[in-house]
């Protein structure tokens, strides 16, 4: 496949699309995605929807990435570290500069990173909270 720019939601989509069948196909990540992922079609448009929010600002995405990944983290026994953070952010890396190019590919790197130290640093405060509440 040729590179191509992410212009627009199809282009979203595709990312997406691709992302996640890496994410399926890694024995290190499909245990968290696999363990809580019912309907992989429904979330993969919700996921094209926060993408396009992030990058084209008009995504029409309702919801908490926040709140989702904490119950993901509780769901496997607050055992996700920095580690499935990295692995997760490489995977996106890869599928962004194998498939991608230009100005978007840049800003969607720049955005993951921002939101997987984001959601690593909430995951860990909830989790003393968690602790503090039930001492």
């Amino acid at each position: 496949m040729e590179k191509r720019e992410i212009k627009n939601r199809e282009d979203v989509a595709l990312l997406v699309s691709m992302f996640y069948k890496e994410i399926r196909n890694d024995m290190f990540l499909s245990p968290y995605f696999k363990g809580m992922i019912a309907n992989w079609e429904t979330h993969l448009a919700h996921l094209t929807d926060f993408w396009c929010g992030q990058l084209f600002f008009d995504s029409g995405y309702e919801g908490n990435p926040m709140e989702k990944h904490r119950k993901v983290d509780g769901f496997f026994n607050h055992n996700m570290n920095e580690n499935h953070f990295k692995a997760w952010l490489e995977l996106w890396v890869k599928v962004l500069d194998t498939n991608f190019t230009g100005e978007n590919v840049v800003i969607l790197k720049n955005k993951a990173q921002r939101m997987a130290s984001a959601i690593h640093m909430d995951m860990y405060s909830h989790r003393a909270e968690d602790n503090n509440t039930n001492e």
